[in-house]
Protein backbone atom coordinates (compact mmCIF):
# COMPACT_ATOMS: atom_id res chain seq x y z
CA UNK A 1 0.00 0.00 0.00
CA UNK A 2 1.43 3.46 -0.77
CA UNK A 3 1.38 6.00 1.60
CA UNK A 4 1.23 9.83 0.98
CA UNK A 5 2.35 12.16 3.62
CA UNK A 6 3.28 16.19 3.78
CA UNK A 7 5.41 16.32 6.92
CA UNK A 8 4.71 19.89 7.28
CA UNK A 9 3.15 23.63 5.93
CA UNK A 10 6.73 24.70 5.12
CA UNK A 11 6.69 22.11 2.27
CA UNK A 12 3.28 23.00 0.84
CA UNK A 13 2.39 26.17 2.66
CA UNK A 14 -1.20 25.56 0.86
CA UNK A 15 -1.43 21.93 1.34
CA UNK A 16 -5.00 20.96 3.76
CA UNK A 17 -4.32 19.81 7.12
CA UNK A 18 -4.73 15.75 6.05
CA UNK A 19 -1.92 16.43 3.81
CA UNK A 20 0.03 18.06 6.08
CA UNK A 21 -0.39 15.52 9.09
CA UNK A 22 -2.18 12.37 8.10
CA UNK A 23 -1.05 9.12 6.35
CA UNK A 24 -3.52 7.81 3.86
CA UNK A 25 -3.99 5.20 0.89
CA UNK A 26 -2.95 7.28 -2.41
CA UNK A 27 -6.09 5.16 -4.04
CA UNK A 28 -8.84 6.65 -1.55
CA UNK A 29 -8.25 10.06 -3.71
CA UNK A 30 -10.45 12.88 -1.86
CA UNK A 31 -10.97 12.35 1.90
CA UNK A 32 -14.43 12.93 3.21
CA UNK A 33 -15.15 13.60 6.27
CA UNK A 34 -18.41 12.30 7.40
CA UNK A 35 -19.44 10.23 11.03
CA UNK A 36 -18.82 6.86 9.25
CA UNK A 37 -15.41 7.80 8.71
CA UNK A 38 -12.27 6.13 11.46
CA UNK A 39 -10.05 8.36 12.16
CA UNK A 40 -6.82 6.42 13.64
CA UNK A 41 -4.66 8.32 16.14
CA UNK A 42 -0.84 7.68 16.15
CA UNK A 43 -0.51 7.99 19.93
CA UNK A 44 3.01 9.18 19.78
CA UNK A 45 5.47 11.59 18.65
CA UNK A 46 8.02 9.30 17.90
CA UNK A 47 9.44 9.79 14.39
CA UNK A 48 9.27 6.28 12.96
CA UNK A 49 7.89 4.08 16.06
CA UNK A 50 6.18 0.40 16.08
CA UNK A 51 2.93 2.73 16.81
CA UNK A 52 2.76 4.25 13.58
CA UNK A 53 3.57 0.66 12.02
CA UNK A 54 0.35 -0.87 13.77
CA UNK A 55 -1.62 2.23 12.93
CA UNK A 56 -0.49 1.72 9.10
CA UNK A 57 -1.84 -1.94 9.56
CA UNK A 58 -5.25 -0.96 11.40
CA UNK A 59 -5.56 1.55 8.13
CA UNK A 60 -4.75 -0.93 5.45
CA UNK A 61 -6.71 -3.68 6.67
CA UNK A 62 -10.09 -1.34 7.33
CA UNK A 63 -9.13 -0.07 3.58
CA UNK A 64 -9.52 -3.66 2.46
CA UNK A 65 -12.84 -3.21 4.26
CA UNK A 66 -13.85 -0.10 1.83
CA UNK A 67 -14.19 1.12 5.24
CA UNK A 68 -12.97 5.28 5.24
CA UNK A 69 -10.24 5.61 7.35
CA UNK A 70 -7.30 8.36 7.89
CA UNK A 71 -4.46 8.01 10.13
CA UNK A 72 -3.02 10.79 11.85
CA UNK A 73 0.63 11.22 13.35
CA UNK A 74 1.22 13.06 15.99
CA UNK A 75 4.87 13.21 14.74
CA UNK A 76 4.71 16.74 13.15
CA UNK A 77 2.70 18.74 15.70
CA UNK A 78 3.52 21.08 17.87
CA UNK A 79 0.61 20.23 21.08
CA UNK A 80 2.92 22.23 23.32
CA UNK A 81 0.65 25.46 23.17
CA UNK A 82 -3.11 25.97 21.67
CA UNK A 83 -1.63 27.80 18.14
CA UNK A 84 -3.27 28.09 14.70
CA UNK A 85 -1.83 24.60 13.04
CA UNK A 86 -3.51 23.02 16.65
CA UNK A 87 -6.51 24.25 16.16
CA UNK A 88 -6.47 24.10 12.60
CA UNK A 89 -6.06 20.28 13.03
CA UNK A 90 -8.88 20.55 15.43
CA UNK A 91 -11.50 22.16 13.29
CA UNK A 92 -11.06 20.62 10.24
CA UNK A 93 -9.93 17.02 10.96
CA UNK A 94 -10.64 15.76 15.11
CA UNK A 95 -13.92 17.74 15.67
CA UNK A 96 -16.13 16.53 12.62
CA UNK A 97 -15.23 12.55 12.75
CA UNK A 98 -17.01 10.58 15.28
CA UNK A 99 -15.38 7.16 15.17
CA UNK A 100 -12.02 7.51 16.56
CA UNK A 101 -8.86 4.45 17.23
CA UNK A 102 -6.33 5.15 19.36
CA UNK A 103 -3.13 3.61 19.02
CA UNK A 104 -1.09 4.20 22.17
CA UNK A 105 2.33 2.70 23.23
CA UNK A 106 3.23 1.85 26.77
CA UNK A 107 5.46 4.95 28.07
CA UNK A 108 6.08 4.98 31.48
CA UNK A 109 4.08 2.37 32.39
CA UNK A 110 0.94 4.45 31.05
CA UNK A 111 0.45 6.63 27.71
CA UNK A 112 2.39 9.45 26.27
CA UNK A 113 2.81 13.16 27.09
CA UNK A 114 2.31 14.09 23.40
CA UNK A 115 -0.97 12.29 23.34
CA UNK A 116 -2.23 13.48 26.90
CA UNK A 117 -1.25 17.57 25.62
CA UNK A 118 -3.77 16.25 22.38
CA UNK A 119 -6.67 16.15 25.16
CA UNK A 120 -5.51 18.47 27.61
CA UNK A 121 -5.03 21.31 24.75
CA UNK A 122 -8.59 20.38 22.88
CA UNK A 123 -11.90 21.16 23.52
CA UNK A 124 -12.61 18.37 24.98
CA UNK A 125 -16.60 19.00 25.08
CA UNK A 126 -16.45 19.75 21.31
CA UNK A 127 -14.45 17.18 20.04
CA UNK A 128 -14.44 14.19 22.23
CA UNK A 129 -18.05 13.37 24.06
CA UNK A 130 -20.99 11.28 22.15
CA UNK A 131 -18.26 9.74 20.37
CA UNK A 132 -17.12 6.06 19.63
CA UNK A 133 -13.23 4.91 20.41
CA UNK A 134 -11.19 2.05 20.12
CA UNK A 135 -8.13 2.08 22.62
CA UNK A 136 -5.37 -0.11 21.33
CA UNK A 137 -2.01 -0.54 23.18
CA UNK A 138 1.23 -1.16 21.84
CA UNK A 139 4.03 -2.90 23.88
CA UNK A 140 6.91 -5.60 24.39
CA UNK A 141 5.66 -7.04 27.71
CA UNK A 142 2.86 -9.65 27.93
CA UNK A 143 -0.14 -7.53 29.00
CA UNK A 144 0.66 -4.45 25.51
CA UNK A 145 0.08 -1.39 27.64
CA UNK A 146 -3.26 -2.47 29.86
CA UNK A 147 -2.24 0.30 32.51
CA UNK A 148 -1.85 2.77 30.08
CA UNK A 149 -5.53 1.60 28.40
CA UNK A 150 -6.53 1.50 31.79
CA UNK A 151 -5.61 5.37 32.29
CA UNK A 152 -7.42 6.50 28.84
Amino acid sequence: MNYLKVASSELNPRASIVEQYCFFNVSMGLIEQNKYMYLIISGTNRIGSNTLKVAKEYQRLLTERSVSAVLFSLEELNMLTRNADFEKVENELITPIHNYIFISPEYNGSFPGALKLLFDNGKSHAIWWHKKALLTGVSTGRAGNLRGMDHL
